[in-house]
């Protein structure tokens, strides 16, 4: 259980800080051939275009929540989102976010 401050300080470690070593993080974000037609996907981790930048992160649900987080790990830009309606759309909220992160200069 997290807030969305809590999973983009989890994105932040996980993929800028020292939690992994250097060829762990490249493997977890080099796309496997399988995934690369439809969903770019590395290991456990989805590989993503958001406001016109690539951000690595996942996507996830539980009975009636869903949500996002992604990060651009060369700027550390980070946008999480929690919903509490396993059918509601997280990308709804969170696409629009990296626009205007994108077009305030972040």
């Amino acid at each position: 259980m997290s807030n969305t401050a809590d999973l983009c300080h989890w994105g932040e470690q996980l993929f800028r800080g020292d939690l992994l070593e250097q060829k762990s993080k490249e493997l977890m974000v080099a796309i496997t051939p399988l995934s690369k037609e439809l969903d770019p996907y590395g290991l456990g981790v989805q590989i993503s275009e958001r406001g016109g930048r690539t951000a690595v992160g996942h996507t996830g649900s539980t009975m009636g929540f869903n949500g996002e987080l992604f990060l651009d790990a060369s700027s550390g830009v980070c946008v999480a989102v929690q919903t509490n309606d396993f059918l509601g759309s997280h990308e709804a909220v969170a696409l629009p976010l990296w626009d205007a992160l994108a077009a305030a200069g972040y």
